[in-house]
C-alpha cells in the first residue's frame, strides 16, 4: 500500500497540510508537488476550513528539491516542470485563507522558499534555514527572490542568496523572515496562531491579504522569469 505524500488533517476550522516524505526529508519531486497541489485545492474549496497550517513529517520541514529526481531534463522540459512547481507555489501564496508554516526542522532551499509563501512562519528553536541555491548552480525558486525581499529587504536577500549560509531560528526572527521561535511543540504553537487568524471574518481577512499582496509587483512575470532561469541554469557551465 502506497504512502500518501501529503496528508490533510482536519482540526475544527483548521486544515493541517503535512508533507509526508520523511525518508527523503520531504524533498520536492513531481509526485510530492502534485499531491501538494491536490491538498491545497481541497482546503481552498472546503467550507469548513478557515485557516491552513503547513508542516513536514519527521525531523525536517523540507530539505529542498530532490536533486536526483530533478536531474536529466532538457531545458524545455525543465522550464515546463518549473512552471508546474510555480503554479502550486502561487496557489499557496495567493490563498485568501490564513496560512501558517510550522517549521519543525531544516528548511533549506525550496523548503525555505515554501515556508515563506505562508502568511506567518513559526520556527522550532533548533530549525536551520538556508538559501544555498547558488552553491549548487541554481537561481532561487518558488518566488524566494520576491518573498525574502518583501520580508527582510535587499541587503538581507543578497546576503542569504550570495553566501548560502544557514540561518539559526532566532536570527531568522530578528531578520523578519519568521514571526516566532518556540523551543518545543512548534505545531501546537502554529496551531494556536492559525486558530487566532481563523477567528477573523473571512472576507475582511482575504481583503487585507489581497491589499498587502498588491503593494508589491505582480508575481506572474516574476514567476515566468524564474521558470526560464531555473530551466536554463542546469546547462550553465
Amino acid at each position: 500500500m502506497s504512502t500518501r505524500l501529503v496528508l490533510v488533517e482536519r482540526n475544527g476550522a483548521l486544515a493541517r497540510v503535512v508533507l509526508n516524505r520523511p525518508d527523503r526529508r520531504n524533498a520536492l519531486d513531481d509526485a510530492l508537488i502534485d499531491a501538494l497541489d491536490d491538498a491545497l485545492r481541497q482546503v481552498a474549496a472546503a467550507s469548513w476550513c478557515r485557516a491552513v497550517l503547513v508542516t513536514g513529517a519527521g525531523t525536517a520541514f523540507r530539505a529542498g528539491g530532490d536533486i536526483a529526481a530533478n536531474s536529466g531534463a532538457d531545458v524545455p522540459g525543465a522550464i515546463v516542470r518549473q512552471r508546474r512547481f510555480l503554479q502550486v507555489a502561487a496557489r499557496l501564496h495567493e490563498m485568501p485563507k490564513p496560512t501558517v508554516a510550522a517549521v519543525n526542522g531544516a528548511a533549506v532551499g525550496a523548503g525555505f522558499s515554501l515556508a515563506l509563501l505562508c502568511d506567518e512562519v513559526i520556527l522550532l528553536g533548533s530549525a536551520k534555514l538556508g538559501m544555498g541555491f547558488l552553491t549548487i548552480g541554481l537561481p532561487p525558486d518558488l518566488l524566494a527572490t520576491l518573498t525574502v525581499q518583501r520580508r527582510a529587504g535587499w541587503t538581507v536577500a543578497t546576503d542569504l542568496f550570495h553566501s548560502g549560509r544557514m540561518v539559526p531560528a532566532d536570527e531568522a526572527v530578528r531578520l523578519h523572515l519568521a514571526h516566532e521561535v518556540v523551543e518545543d511543540d512548534v505545531v501546537g504553537a502554529a496551531t494556536r496562531r492559525a486558530e487566532v487568524l481563523a477567528a477573523f471574518p473571512p472576507f475582511a481577512f482575504a481583503a487585507t491579504k489581497s491589499r498587502l499582496r498588491q503593494s508589491f509587483p505582480a508575481t506572474a512575470a516574476i514567476a515566468e522569469l524564474e521558470a526560464l532561469a531555473v530551466g536554463v541554469a542546469g546547462r550553465d557551465p
